[in-house]
């Protein structure tokens, strides 16, 4: 099963939600407009019309300080690098999602892109 299709997997959905929240509130900012971005992808990837009220306190509640990446990567369970690269260059575009990338931000990137096993040449060529 891809990342992109987790319909009836709600802990590896669970997992993509702390990896993008943390995206989003690398700058240390989880604004509105970025809670509707990921929603809006967890909406998508869960194949439903509306987002689940356990997947909406998880956002809500979501705190970044507390987030493991390696361990949400690991519970996401990618086991293809073209998953792997699928799932970075969307976290990529949520921390780009207000047109400026902090240093905060781009570190993140770049432990996801480690966690990942993917080479950081890549967070370069995606972020600038």
């Amino acid at each position: 099963m891809h990342w992109n299709q987790l319909s009836e997997d709600n802990t590896r959905a669970l997992a993509l939600a702390d990896i993008m929240c943390g995206a989003a509130c690398a700058d240390s900012q989880f604004d509105e407009s970025e809670r509707i971005i990921v929603g809006a992808m967890l909406i998508k990837v869960l194949g439903v019309t509306s987002l689940p009220a356990e997947f909406e306190a998880h956002l809500l509640g979501f705190d970044g300080d507390r987030l493991n990446l390696v361990d949400a990567v690991a519970r996401l369970g990618l086991d293809n690098d073209r998953d792997k690269k699928s799932v970075f260059k969307v976290v990529s575009e949520i921390v780009k999602v207000d047109d400026k990338i902090e240093k905060s931000e781009r570190s993140y990137v770049t432990r996801l892109a480690k966690a990942l096993g993917i080479h950081v040449a890549e967070v370069k060529s995606l972020l600038g």
